[in-house]
């Protein structure tokens, strides 16, 4: 059975939190104590976590941190990992799991932002996100592409959008 839960950082247990650096470990292997580290410094209490539960366990992940423009009023989510526990890939997971995310990233009526590799802008364009050269990311400092996703007219112009992580 497959069950998809968005929680916030501040409604994330403990096991729940070790179960999502678990998954992270398997791909980036930077070790728990690095996954703890970079989850202590970088995610915050109202970030969002969409978690894809296969058979009550948690096989796939992402994070949206919900963040601020620099040079504009508003919020956005800067869409940090998409994961599937290794066993699960090449199984449709990440399709459940992208729908969910454009599904909950619509429901917040916030945009959405990501950086990815050349290679990667193919599967996300599957899931209607577009490639964006007017962002700046501020405190990024290496990523090949930018795309975007639930942009409203206000952002669509060409002026350059300056985002905090």
């Amino acid at each position: 059975m497959i069950q998809l839960l968005s929680k916030k950082t501040k409604e994330l247990d403990t096991i729940s939190i070790r179960k999502i650096l678990s998954i992270k470990n398997e791909h980036w292997c930077y070790g728990m104590k690095s996954q703890q580290e970079f989850f202590e410094k970088n995610i915050q209490k109202n970030d969002l976590h969409n978690l894809l539960f296969y058979k009550s366990n948690i096989i796939g992940y992402t994070c949206l941190r919900k963040r601020n423009f620099v040079n504009k009023k508003g919020f956005f989510f800067y869409f940090d990992t998409l994961i599937i526990k290794n066993k699960y890939r090449d199984k449709g997971f990440s399709k459940i799991l992208m729908l969910f995310n454009n599904f909950i990233i619509k429901e917040n009526k916030l945009p959405s932002f990501l950086v990815c590799k050349k290679e990667m802008i193919a599967f996300y364009k599957n899931f209607l996100w577009n490639r964006k050269s007017n962002i700046h990311f501020v405190g990024l400092k290496n990523f090949d592409q930018c795309m975007s996703f639930n942009i409203g007219p206000k952002n669509r112009k060409n002026s350059k959008l300056i985002v905090n992580l």
